[in-house]
């Protein structure tokens, strides 16, 4: 008779993650991407139509980045001491009548308050679904998981504004506003089937800032702050340098930036799972710094097509390592606290990233600036080395198989 294996030796099967929920948030995650990626490049277009000017479409887009910031840490307080499910389905909500409101306005101010309440929206809804994917996802599998669920933001970046764009031209902005709206009714109908899990929230003293952040998060926002101030930068002033220098198709490096980070995403999930996060965050940074020196030397497309697909490389590796080194450790109770940490800094350095960069732009030229955002990677990359690694918690995949 054959003598059992001891526990130790005995396979265990990978618990899975393409579970019903699973399958759920992230198909909602998509939707809510793609519509906001269909509304983003082609609101300007609709502001310049009801004769606004280029400081009214930065107004514009300042409002929602504000109001986004501002919303997230109180609805990552809401997540977890009203429930999931009543915060996500109010934050789809309010996504719903902002998009179906831009169809109605006809006036710049209307156009900027409805902007104001989309950014309180999407503060509402980015917060939730990472809040709630987190709790669905096996801590042995989380990187894994979590590069999927991730990937909605690449498919829509790479579909979705070409899609809005040829909507608009077209059939019109207010089918694009009404197909926007409908993606995200899907993605709110979606919502209130899927199962959450039932917790008992617990009481949370207002009296500190402690309770509406997350202190072990704090690393890694510092981090995606530096990040996602070097993609603001692109965001903003990319087609602006590329037109300066005669190439009016730069639309193509925001699709190979996509498809890099797609690529990107799951890998370093499964990185992540296996090792430290040094494996990734390390030579992401450095693979930044890389496309940020390429783009400023650049001046025919395939150079900035390869900048593209590095940036995009990095940029996945980076994002996807640090928003799992905040999420996979924190305690349940903590997690909205925890993502609206992590998401105020990736908004914070966005914004003040265009802002800060713009301004060296207007002195020193296009190239000048991207050269800087490559010196401000390898800051981040010097202050993780020497510093903030020491900080950041490590995961044991075989305690986490227990």
């Amino acid at each position: 008779m054959e003598e059992p294996l001891p526990e130790n030796k005995i396979k265990r099967t990978p618990p899975p993650i393409f579970t019903r929920n699973f399958l759920l948030i992230t198909t909602i995650n998509l939707l809510v991407f793609f519509s906001f990626q269909m509304i983003f490049p082609t609101l300007p277009l609709y502001i310049k139509q009801l004769g606004g000017s280029d400081s009214v479409i930065g107004l514009v887009a300042g409002a929602f980045t504000v109001t986004s910031l501002m919303t997230r840490p109180f609805a990552g307080l809401a997540l977890d001491k009203i429930g999931r499910r009543q915060v996500f389905i109010a934050g789809l909500a309010v996504l719903i009548l902002t998009c179906l409101s831009y169809s109605f306005a006809k006036t710049i101010s209307t156009i900027v308050f409805i902007r104001l309440l989309h950014g309180f929206g999407w503060g509402i809804t980015g917060t939730s679904a990472s809040t709630i994917v987190a709790e669905i996802i096996p801590r042995q599998r989380f990187g894994e998981a979590m590069g999927y669920f991730s990937m909605a933001n690449s498919v829509s970046l790479a579909v979705a504004p070409a899609a809005g764009l040829y909507i608009v031209h077209r059939w019109g902005f207010q089918v694009m506003f009404w197909l926007s709206t409908v993606l995200v009714t899907v993605a709110c109908l979606m919502a209130l089937v899927v199962h959450y899990r039932k917790y008992e929230p617990e009481k949370i003293e207002l009296k500190k800032t402690g309770a509406l952040y997350e202190k072990s998060a704090y690393p890694a926002t510092l981090m995606i702050f530096f990040v996602t101030a070097t993609f603001g930068a692109i965001s903003s002033f990319l087609p602006l340098y590329a037109y300066s220098r005669g190439l009016p198709h730069i639309g193509w490096f925001f699709t190979v930036y996509a498809l890099a980070i797609f690529v990107s995403r799951p890998l370093t999930g499964k990185i992540v799972d296996r090792h430290s996060y040094d494996v990734t965050i390390i030579p992401g940074l450095l693979t930044l710094a890389l496309a940020l020196m390429i783009i400023a030397w650049s001046y025919e497309l395939p150079e900035f097509l390869i900048a593209a697909f590095i940036y995009g490389l990095g940029f996945g590796t980076c994002q996807m390592s640090l928003q799992t080194m905040v999420v996979r450790n924190v305690a349940r109770s903590r997690l909205g606290a925890a993502n609206a940490t992590f998401f105020s800094g990736l908004d914070l350095g966005m914004g003040l990233g265009a802002l800060s960069l713009g301004t060296v732009a207007e002195l020193c030229g296009y190239s000048h600036m991207f050269m800087i955002a490559s010196g401000v990677i390898l800051t981040a990359f010097l202050l993780y080395v020497f510093y903030l690694r020491r900080f950041t918690p490590h995961f044991n995949p075989a305690a986490a198989a227990n």
